[in-house]
């Protein structure tokens, strides 16, 4: 299994970089040797749209009344196309053919308030897929968790306020909320429907030079799943919520931002995930000009948090536990060349019951491509990892991540993974993606997984 869908796997990737990069010098000579001739199609200028485009009046003019302020605003579309395949052990392999559509409303400001809605769609043009928790599919097949449907992503109030080096920016209703990497707390923007929150909002400097400071308070999650999503399963949704989230942070210089943060999570109805967690993060940028030269740099990142059970009345989770979270990632940068760089994730075990949660985490942008990790085992999680990126040919981005995973408790082995991702921005507002994944169980329980995306990005 592992040499066909890796031949296959590496097949489409090469193929994508034949078509997005490696071509390119070639049509560049044509182009250069045929330079009197007249110029032929060019797809980037076609979808290379105004910079102001969708404002239905000038961005920089204040709105002078209510009315103006609502006729005067921005109107925002994002549609991806996307093709994922998944083989994943015994079961059908899986096909799913999607399109995500979000269309957009945002009024202007007036005395510093502004409202915004977004409605989603997802249709599948080809569905052989299985859905989770919603249910869609059959279950005989391989996940691909995208449901077809229509919903309300957002939909919110806001109240901007600056006055020196005060700013405040409050929100009230459906929003995306992201904080730090969107390891704890994430839209799961990779998922063709995406994770909104009902809560109110504030994010301000409290009139001091380099510090944010963020708090919301969560009373329901709208996760991938949509609002048709079973919330009693172990990872669907929606989330009854009565959750308290707080980050600040102060960016002492370049060299060092440190932040902390408090995320206090009680969900009703999935009281299992309800959870107190208290942490500490430092990243920062490094020249290295004084040692090797200009052009190099480094950076670095470094997180550290406790978690207990927490919740409280319904939400209360019923399994007491502690479990610690730390990750280190350290990247070399060269300005022409590109990047290289390794890290380590420790996602704790209480006594092999229960694993370091992230239930309102961006997961898949951690521990693998391949979706394998989530949700942290109940013997917990270490993910020892390496990594390189460059440019390639007519500015085609390009990744490549190796992973070995262990558990926490007993350091049994959970296999290895091997994950690629090529990527294009031919415009603005249109750009071309594709990633490869694939993970290998080593004999734990497991399945071996191969997952390959394609996908194209139009917004304004």
């Amino acid at each position: 299994m592992f040499g066909v869908e890796w031949k296959k796997g590496l097949a489409s990737m090469a193929t994508l970089l034949v078509v997005m990069g490696v071509t390119v010098p070639v049509v560049q000579a044509q182009e250069e040797e045929q330079a009197a001739q007249p110029v032929g199609l060019n797809l980037s200028s076609i979808f290379e749209l105004p910079e102001n485009f969708g404002w239905l009046s000038d961005p920089e003019e204040k709105a002078n009344d209510i009315v103006e302020a609502i006729a005067g605003g921005k109107v925002s579309v994002n549609n991806r196309l996307r093709i994922e395949t998944v083989d994943q052990g015994a079961r059908h392999d899986a096909l799913a053919f999607t399109n995500r559509v979000r269309f957009g409303y945002t009024t202007k400001a007036y005395n510093g308030i502004s409202f915004m809605v977004e409605g989603e769609n997802l249709a599948a043009l080809i569905n052989d897929y299985y859905v989770p928790h919603v249910p869609q599919g059959s279950a005989a097949r391989s996940v691909v968790a995208d449901p077809r449907g229509t919903e309300l992503n957002q939909a919110y109030g806001r109240y901007e306020f600056k006055r020196d080096n005060l700013v405040a920016d409050f929100k009230g209703g459906r929003q995306r909320i992201s904080l730090d990497d969107q390891r704890f707390i994430g839209p799961v923007g990779w998922r063709q429907r995406e994770q909104t929150m009902d809560a109110v909002s504030i994010k301000s400097t409290l009139g001091i030079d380099n510090l944010d400071v963020f708090y919301a308070y969560v009373w329901y999650v709208q996760g991938i799943f949509g609002p048709q999503g079973h919330s009693a399963a172990a990872n669907g949704n929606p989330l009854e919520s009565n959750s308290h989230l707080i980050n600040a942070s102060y960016t002492v210089r370049p060299e060092l931002k440190l932040t902390g943060f408090i995320y206090l999570l009680d969900f009703n109805n999935r009281a299992i995930q309800s959870s107190n967690t208290y942490g500490i993060r430092a990243t920062g940028k490094v020249s290295l000009e004084e040692i090797i030269g200009e052009a190099w740099s480094s950076a670095y990142e470094l997180t550290y948090a406790h978690q207990t059970d927490g919740g409280s009345n319904g939400g209360s989770n019923a399994i007491s536990y502690e479990a610690n979270f730390f990750a280190v990632d350290v990247k070399l940068v060269h300005k022409e060349y590109g990047f290289a760089g390794l890290g380590y994730q420790s996602l704790g075990s209480d006594n092999g019951v229960i694993g370091f949660q992230m239930p309102l985490g961006t997961n898949h942008a951690f521990n693998g491509w391949a979706d394998i990790f989530l949700g942290t085992p109940a013997g917990g999680l270490e993910d020892a990892y390496v990594y390189i990126g460059t440019t390639l040919p007519c500015k085609t981005k390009g990744k490549l991540v190796f992973h070995k995973f262990y558990s926490s408790r007993g350091n049994s082995d959970l296999g290895w993974e091997f994950d690629a991702v090529v990527s294009k921005k031919l415009s603005r507002n249109w750009s071309v993606l594709s990633k490869f994944a694939y993970y290998q169980n080593n004999g734990s329980a497991t399945l071996d997984t191969t997952k390959f995306i394609l996908e194209t990005t139009f917004s304004f």
